[in-house]
């Protein structure tokens, strides 16, 4: 019978291969010989959320946060599938993580209206990793690798055709931040909005220099 960790390899291969049908029952089979097996458990609750089963995901990520309570990774990931239920319960639709998370202050605020009220709206890495989300505002086209047309840095839109560009962490994970931002700036019209989220380095991150200690974060970002 093959050990936790083959099973973990296993399934890691097929999530690569973008196969995560077959990848779910190998995480399965592991974390029910261990529970107790936090990388698994990482990838099992991102395949679940990836599926939209996000209160399997907060059982996961509970644990691993019970696993290793002074890891605060763990924490904010259980937190923010929290706050994904809660708002796919208030709303009918399914936000991405890191939008959720001030999507009520925005809303009360008059910050949609303003800003992201017109027509012609981006969101750019809407998914954030975690499956089949939906833009920031019903009306918003939501670009992430997949789209058509889209490399990672050009988007298949006119210039100026678009009344604002909203990107929530998502420049934080990328490698060619520098190629992107122009990019975004080419597709917005005259007199539009651009609204980008990032953490902030000496408020999120608390050092100086990389590594990030969150896994995905390649580069810091100040005021």
């Amino acid at each position: 019978m093959p050990s936790v960790q083959d099973l973990h390899l296993q399934a890691q291969e097929q999530m690569r291969a973008g196969a995560l049908g077959q990848a779910l029952p190998l995480l399965e089979a592991a974390i029910a010989a261990d529970p107790n097996y936090v990388p698994g458990l990482l990838d099992l609750a991102t395949l679940y959320q990836s599926a939209g089963a996000i209160g399997k995901a907060g059982d996961c990520y509970r644990q691993c946060s019970a696993l290793e309570p002074d890891n605060g990774y763990y924490r904010e990931l259980f937190t923010q599938c929290l706050t994904e239920q809660w708002m796919g319960a208030a709303l009918g639709r399914r936000i991405g993580r890191e939008s959720a998370k001030t999507y009520a202050a925005k809303q009360y605020s008059g910050f949609f209206r303003t800003y992201l009220s017109g027509a012609h709206v981006l969101d750019i890495g809407y998914r954030g990793g975690f499956g089949e989300t939906e833009p920031i505002v019903p009306q918003a086209v939501g670009v992430d690798f997949g789209y058509p047309g889209y490399d990672g840095i050009r988007l298949p839109f006119e210039s100026g055709s678009q009344d604002a560009v909203y990107s929530s962490h998502c420049l934080e994970h990328m490698h060619n931040a520098h190629e992107a931002l122009p990019e975004w700036l080419r597709v917005l019209r005259t007199g539009g909005y651009m609204v980008i989220t990032v953490p902030h380095q000496y408020l999120y991150e608390r050092k100086a220099n990389l590594p990030s200690k969150h896994p995905g974060h390649i580069r810091f970002f100040t005021p």
